[in-house]
């Protein structure tokens, strides 16, 4: 594959990979299991044991038994794992990973002739998506070392990574090859111009013979003058 001809196939690679950063907010990115632990001190919140049968002899009595009542249904309902999306779980980075793909995007596209009066320099532009997309890969790696609940003992153990991150970090991987590509599609153009020419010969080797005049220092007398004197 020639240099220029990668310059297509680069943009169409890194518009994937932005796309599929960009995807990769809507996907599941974290997911929460609840301990039952949790479920249990949950339901018994609200007092003590409802006696069934049994008046309550005060009215705090009453409240307490109906909030136990009230704790222990939405224990009961509560799910056993919760899944939080890119929008969800991240303080601000969503936002940038929606800026980064948007921003490759558009390069992508007034690369490609999408947008007409813009016109961008490959090199520039294939430089400008890989570093787009290296951007893209540290936010989402980052999210992967650092979960929610980190260092908060059962809730950190419970947090656990869900193919969405994985998602954004191909996608950002895609971008960088892309942009690679775009930017080697870039030839000098003093190159393509000379680096196919012919040597050119010595004055006099290897040339057409000369029509000068005649030289009396270095040919024959003319016919007629011995010796070339009068």
């Amino acid at each position: 594959m020639s240099s220029r001809s990668s310059a297509p196939t680069g943009l169409l690679v890194a518009a994937a990979g932005a796309a599929g950063v960009l995807a990769s907010l809507w996907l599941p990115w974290y997911l929460i299991r609840l301990p039952q632990a949790f479920r249990d001190a949950l339901g018994s919140l609200g007092g003590g044991q409802v006696q069934p049968g049994v008046a309550p002899t005060s009215p705090g009595a009453a409240l307490g038994n109906a909030l136990g009542g009230v704790m222990k249904g939405l224990a009961a309902a509560l799910p056993t794992e919760i899944t939080g999306n890119g929008w969800q779980v991240m303080h601000g980075g969503d936002v940038a990973l929606a800026i980064i793909a948007g921003a490759a995007l558009l390069v992508a596209l007034a690369v490609g002739g999408g947008l007409s009066g813009v016109n961008i320099e490959l090199g520039a532009a294939g430089r400008f998506v890989a570093a787009l997309g290296a951007a893209a890969v540290a936010i989402a790696i980052y999210h992967v070392i650092s979960r929610p609940g980190m260092g908060a003992g059962a809730l950190s153990a419970a947090v656990s990574v869900k193919y969405g991150i994985w998602v954004a970090v191909l996608g950002g991987v895609a971008m960088i090859a892309g942009g690679l590509m775009v930017g080697r599609a870039t030839t000098p153009a003093t190159a393509t111009a000379t680096g196919f020419a012919p040597p050119v010969p010595p004055m006099g080797v290897g040339g057409p013979s000369s029509s000068t005049p005649w030289d009396s220092a270095a040919s024959a007398p003319p016919p007629g003058v011995p010796g070339g004197t009068f």
